[in-house]
């Protein structure tokens, strides 16, 4: 993806500022206006052919460093090399001078087959010429070496479809920058849109058909922002990326280019005669804010999806001087035009070839180093295309009852005694309420987390946020997603706890432990032998469930089966460790430490552990700020989130108490002002309102009047509480903070009358007392039907 020569000058204006800029400008104008000067029209042609790649239009020998007075033009009735005879074994430096058969615009196909198992997509980048886009030729053969080709050789026509049965396709568009003729008026997502319409209709009868792309430079960035479109809500594109099974970018700048912007500035300054479309160069620039939400929302397609990526990056820097026109005389250094940190996606895989940027898409053959290096991906993808897909398709779901199980398995689960933890997520979400819109998502999209969930170094992260800012909400998110990527992808586990320390079998690393080795035994039941030998020793006596009790124990049998290779990547979710108890939590704290550190353990490179915390913790920071990655959360990364929250609780606020629109957009938006970026102050603000006593007429009186702080929220609520009803509010908050664990609603009753009346009431009796959880409605959470408990708001 040559963006223009000055390219190679941008490290030196970064160090010299804008002196070195405004210098590089003038001698830009300069060159432009000495072409006016001193050429013609055909001269002015051949400067601004040095200055892209080749013509789309034009057959010229490759988008290689080419000499200046190579020649431009030939015809298109050139032979391509097949695979039994692309090598020149007689001559070893004979330089053809054939040429590559005419490329079609749109997608072409460069090899079919019958009933192939894969289409494989291939996408040029940005000013190159089709004609040669994949194409090695000759003239680039080692002097004095033999086994290359004598002609050109196109190697997605030649090697792909060698040994893998598959169709190949070519997809071509006019990327022309600048041109004495003509350059299209396009954004990258009309090109990326005729690729999803092209897809469409050469894919009608075969939709199903699984899909891998390979882009190029800039091809890649078509391709991610094709992807992007397709999977939007509503898309009619969306079963192309649904078949989308593995991408492979070669070269591609997902952050940008320092290149794009030297070929953006010649653009714009190009004179009467040339033509110029400088936008894709713009959107290819460093630090581009449409780049970075591309690449976000692709990053969290491909964990949504579990779709393979390999990212290539060019060794070798890349000499343009010789396509410089006359400015290349002043010019001899090189530059890599997309570094390491630009052409790899945090996470997943990445490969170095020693190339540079011009043929990092080329190569001459099977033995050529880099397609060695690239080939194995790909066919990797393509072998597992049909088995991926079908998981994608029909997911199987996650096992979650130990009615499942039979034999001595399901005795063990049943001695275990781990309350089912889908019961406790309903449980957190009826209190918490379900998830808004599309609230949560962009967790995925953050690099760290795709980083995390890719990657093979990073094994641990930790999601750190304030009091009410979300953290809950994240992880039960969180949890839906990783339940429906380990359904959708064979080889993958996934057990989740939410701790509470208000829980007494939710506050506990033994309970922690237990529930983990439940959960990963009811997925994988062969990994029973880990558990069976105590289970066949202790298991008419009491000694089996003491096991259940011992930390060691346990952390011995949950370390063996996450280190089982049958199990797979597996990921752990603890959602709010900060309130495991303080004292055995240090001991839970090491032993994930110790298992996550960056230690050359093959076994333990699959398993990924999150966990959700306060920040400032000190033992938690103490013992895990050294391993893994750490996300915090502030306010303006939930923001948005905070404001689509409100607006749809506001909403059935305003249904419910049939306000006017002038007190819903009051409302609406006193709490988006007031709220200082905590959901858990909203949520209780929307309760208060709520209550059966406000009415539409106190609503504007209680707005001016809005608590700051979490402290103060509480305070004001509990001062709403009317006089003679304060001494049963404070014994009901009382009890349930001295409880061990969660009580009843008829529980709490019972303790409140025998209290009030100091005998035991029951039948028709405790009925009276029925109301009383009214009197703290805005702070506690009451759950539907009989056995229901009460919680604490937060």
């Amino acid at each position: 993806m040559p963006f223009f020569a000055l390219s190679i000058l941008d490290e030196y204006t970064h160090s010299h500022g804008g002196v070195w800029a405004m210098f590089l400008t003038c001698c830009c104008v300069l060159l432009i206006a000495f072409m006016r000067i001193h050429a013609g029209s055909g001269r002015r042609a051949k400067v601004a052919g040095h200055l892209r790649e080749p013509s789309q239009h034009k057959t010229q020998p490759d988008n290689e460093v080419s000499g200046v007075g190579e020649k431009e033009d030939g015809d298109s009735g050139g032979e391509v090399a097949t695979s039994s005879e692309c090598v020149s074994t007689d001559k070893c430096n004979a330089i053809s001078t054939d040429r590559p058969s005419k490329a079609e615009l749109g997608l072409q196909i460069l090899h079919d087959c019958r009933e192939p198992n894969v289409d494989i997509v291939a996408v040029h980048g940005l000013g190159a010429n089709p004609d040669y886009a994949w194409v090695w030729l000759p003239k680039n053969n080692p002097i004095g070496n033999c086994g290359y080709p004598d002609k050109p050789f196109n190697w997605l026509r030649e090697l792909l479809p060698a040994k893998l049965s598959c169709r190949v396709l070519a997809f071509n568009y006019d990327s022309t920058w600048l041109s004495t003729s003509s350059a299209p008026q396009q954004r990258i997502s009309n090109i990326s849109d005729n690729l999803l319409e092209s897809l469409q209709v050469i894919r009608e009868m075969v939709t199903g058909r699984p899909l891998i792309f390979i882009g190029h430079s800039f091809g890649g960035n078509v391709i991610e922002q094709a992807i992007v479109s397709a999977t939007r809500q509503g898309s009619e594109y969306r079963p192309i990326a649904e078949s989308t099974v593995g991408v492979i970018f070669l070269g591609t700048p997902h952050r940008g280019s320092p290149a794009a912007k030297w070929g953006a500035l010649i653009a714009s300054l190009a004179l009467p005669g040339f033509v110029s479309e400088d936008r894709l160069l713009k959107a290819l620039e460093q630090q581009s804010d449409s780049l970075a939400d591309r690449l976000r929302d692709f990053s969290h397609w491909l964990f949504s999806e579990s779709v393979s990526v390999v990212c290539a990056f060019e060794q070798l820097a890349t000499d343009y001087s010789s396509r410089a026109g006359l400015l290349g005389k002043f010019l001899s250094s090189k530059e890599l035009i997309v570094p390491e940190s630009s052409a790899c996606i945090d996470g997943h895989r990445q490969i170095s070839l020693h190339t540079d940027h011009l043929k990092i898409n080329k190569f001459y053959g099977f033995e050529d180093p880099s397609f060695k290096l690239i080939y194995p991906h790909i066919a990797r993808m393509a072998e597992n295309a049909i088995e991926t897909l079908k998981r994608r398709r029909n997911p199987l779901p996650v096992p979650t009852d130990e009615r499942s199980t039979s034999g001595d398995l399901r005795k063990c689960l049943q001695t275990m005694r781990v309350r089912n933890p889908e019961d406790i997520l309903s449980d957190i979400q009826r209190q918490k309420g379900e998830r808004v819109g599309n609230t949560c998502e962009w967790i995925l999209k953050q690099e760290k987390f795709s980083s995390w969930s890719a990657g093979k170094e990073s094994r641990l992260l930790r999601i750190i946020g304030s009091p009410g800012i979300g953290k809950t909400m994240i992880s039960m998110f969180l949890v839906q997603e990783l339940k429906k990527k380990v359904e959708r992808s064979p080889g993958k586990a996934f057990a989740f706890f939410f701790c509470d320390d208000k829980d007494q079998d939710r506050k506990t690393p033994i309970a922690i432990l237990r529930s983990f080795i439940w959960q990963l035994l009811l997925q994988r039941i062969e990994l029973f032998q880990h558990v069976q030998p105590d289970f066949e020793k202790h298991k008419n006596d009491r000694v089996f469930q003491d096991l259940f009790n011992d930390y060691s124990a346990l952390w011995r049998i949950f370390q063996n089966i996450i280190m089982d290779k049958r199990i797979g990547k597996v990921f752990i979710l603890i959602d709010a460790l900060d309130e495991c108890e303080i004292s055995t939590r240090h001991i839970l704290l090491r032993s994930i430490k110790k298992l996550c550190q960056p230690l050359p353990i093959a076994t333990t490179e699959n398993l990924k552990f999150l966990i959700t915390c306060r920040p400032d913790i000190d033992d938690i920071e103490d013992e895990l700020r050294s391993v893994g990655l750490g996300l915090r959360i502030d306010s303006a990364d939930i923001n948005n989130d905070l404001s689509e929250y409100i607006d749809t609780k506001v909403d059935e606020l305003s249904r419910t108490k049939n306000y006017t629109t002038r007190i819903k957009n009051k409302v609406r938006d006193t709490l988006k002002r007031e709220a200082g970026g905590t959901f858990l102050w909203a949520s209780l603000m929307v309760a208060e309102l709520g209550r059966p006593g406000v009415r539409m007429l106190h609503v504007e009186a209680r707005l001016q009047n809005l608590p700051h702080g979490l402290e103060d929220t509480y305070a004001a609520i509990l001062d709403q509480v009317p006089i003679e009803n304060r001494e049963a509010a404070y014994f009901i908050l009382c009890f349930m903070v001295a409880a061990r664990r969660p009580l009843r609603k008829s529980e709490i009753q019972a303790a409140y009358a025998t209290w009030k009346t100091g005998a035991i009431q029951c039948g028709e009796d405790l009925e009276v007392y029925g109301d009383i959880l009214s009197m703290c409605s805005s702070i506690l959470y009451v759950g539907s039907g009989d056995n229901a408990t009460l919680n604490f708001c937060h």
